[in-house]
């Protein structure tokens, strides 16, 4: 019973650090193509 709920909470914790991987890597793509839009407008 301990090794099944010890399973289930490093499932949890992984799948919680891949969503944050996840979440952080949508922030820095957003980041660089609002970078590139503005460098694209201010040319125009």
């Amino acid at each position: 019973m301990t090794s099944i709920n010890q399973s289930n909470f490093i499932c949890i914790a992984y799948f919680t650090a891949v969503d944050t991987i996840r979440f952080t890597d949508i922030i820095t793509y957003w980041s660089e193509m609002m970078q590139y839009v503005i460098i694209l407008l201010s040319q125009k």
